[in-house]
């Protein structure tokens, strides 16, 4: 029920008829214990200036469950009604202040912030594993001019860009997008002084991203720019 009202409000831009916000965070970081401190996922939130108070609990949650899954000292097994969980908390709690059909944010900073989670979370909630992503035409347009916004402001911070950029290459854009998407990665690229995916992945790794869902389809976008 969770999981199609949510579906729904991807697609139809409206709120979710539903809310439930169950994320285990002292679970969380009880297992993370004292390698990943609050303060250092508070930390990543300021550099990349994302101040209001609920898009910065998310955005710290989403840091912590990659910290969780990345680590590769320990093998972590959520049970599988935890970890939809998990995502349904995330999901609800970006959308039911913020539906897409909506203004989002009023800083362009935040709200391509907001849509770049969004556009992250969709790969593990809706079609991890599956052979072919799933069209989320609204989700797209908004996050390329969430990105575009935010860059002709000049408020987004360089690697939050390389997140935004990758995160949603992945995930919502398409074949369409290639002849803008590509270009402005290699601008940025060039800018970072970033010559290899080694590199590239160590600053998009900086804000969340799940090394086991997402390093296959951020190298196949690497190798994209690369060939370009």
């Amino acid at each position: 029920m969770h999981r199609a009202d949510i579906q729904y409000a991807f697609h139809s831009g409206s709120h979710p008829r539903f809310y439930r916000d169950e994320f285990p965070r002292e679970m969380i970081m009880s297992l993370l214990g004292e390698s990943v401190p609050q303060e250092e996922l508070l930390g990543v939130a300021s550099n990349a200036r994302v101040y209001n108070p609920e898009l910065r609990e998310v955005l710290v949650d989403l840091l912590s469950i990659s910290c969780l899954f990345n680590d590769d000292r320990r093998v972590v097994r959520l049970d599988p009604f935890a970890y939809q969980e998990i995502l349904i908390s995330i999901c609800y709690r970006l959308l039911h202040r913020h539906p897409l059909a909506g203004d989002g944010y009023d800083n362009d900073n935040e709200n391509a912030c907001y849509l770049g989670l969004l556009a992250l979370i969709s790969t593990l909630f809706f079609y991890y594993r599956q052979p072919r992503q799933l069209p989320y035409d609204l989700l797209a347009e908004r996050l390329r001019h969430g990105i575009e916004r935010a860059l002709c402001n000049n408020l987004v911070e360089d690697t939050t860009l390389l997140w935004l950029l990758f995160a949603g290459g992945i995930s919502v854009f398409d074949d369409s997008d290639q002849a803008w998407l590509i270009p402005q990665i290699k601008i940025l690229l060039f800018t970072l002084d970033i010559n290899n995916w080694r590199a590239a992945r160590s600053r998009i790794k900086t804000l969340p991203w799940i090394d086991v869902a997402h390093d296959e389809p951020g190298e196949k976008l690497w190798q994209a720019v690369v060939l370009e």
